[in-house]
């Protein structure tokens, strides 16, 4: 018997094959055939956890997407189930919460590029509720790029796998959640005064407090040193298990 641990966000794979064993002497050989089983995890998926039984977001995920609706284009945001069939359209607040074109108003102090975004924030409890727990996707449909409107492209999110919460299945998993309110480098969405949530959950582990103390000092011109204040800073090591293919890409 062998007992193998489940990494949340992995699906095992069991492989069946054959391992034989041959035994010899001078006169003849005997083949024996012996049933082996090897299990491969599949890695890509991100988990995501959601409680029938409490709306507190201790447990309870969400997934946002923020984009530039362009004009002479239309986005459109369906979730995709098992096999990536559509399920639903992402239109509404059934699953979540729609923001539509507009939602950042020139008139409350937004720029006009702002007042063409787009969002949606994926409410896991819903899709739990309605569609029970499994592997879904989030796809991107935009129809027209200003100069062609019958021009379509897709775009699909990466897996997420939706578990009912349990301090078990959670465990070795780290949310991480972001807030976005600044002007952006390279070029991109502008979140500055938009305070858009985005959330993210990956197997791996948070912890291993450590103390590191800094000291701020003041040199003159005669280098002479004079100790202004000490601080005791508390750090912590985040190590992902591994980071799905399309969070690389981001990444990369």
């Amino acid at each position: 018997m062998s007992i193998v641990q489940r990494i949340p966000g992995t699906n095992f794979m069991v492989l069946s094959g054959m391992a034989s064993q041959l035994k010899t002497n001078t006169l003849g050989s005997e083949g024996i055939a012996i049933q082996a089983v090897f299990i491969k995890e599949c890695v890509g998926a991100l988990p995501v956890f959601a409680d029938l039984t409490t709306t507190d977001p201790q447990y309870n995920d969400f997934t946002t997407f923020l984009d530039f609706q362009a004009p002479g284009t239309t986005i459109s945001y369906i979730l995709l189930g098992e096999d990536c069939q559509e399920i639903a359209t992402l239109d509404d607040n059934t699953f979540g919460r729609y923001s539509p074109q507009g939602f950042l108003s020139e008139a409350n102090g937004y720029t006009y590029f702002q007042s063409l975004y787009i969002g949606f924030k994926l409410e896991w409890i819903n899709v739990l509720s309605t569609f029970g727990p499994g592997n879904y996707k989030i796809k991107k449909k935009i129809v027209g790029d200003g100069e062609h409107p019958e021009k379509t492209s897709e775009e699909c999110s990466c897996l997420f796998e939706l578990c009912h919460y349990s301090d078990a299945m959670a465990n070795e998993t780290v949310r991480i959640e972001t807030t976005q309110n600044g002007n952006t480098i390279s070029g991109g969405l502008e979140y500055l005064g938009v305070n858009w949530k985005e959330q993210i959950r990956i197997p791996g582990f948070f912890g291993n407090k450590q103390r590191r103390l800094e000291q701020d000092n003041y040199v003159d011109r005669n280098r002479n040193t004079t100790q202004i204040q000490d601080t005791l800073v508390h750090e912590f090591t985040l190590e992902p298990y591994f980071w799905p293919h399309c969070l690389r890409d981001q990444i990369d």
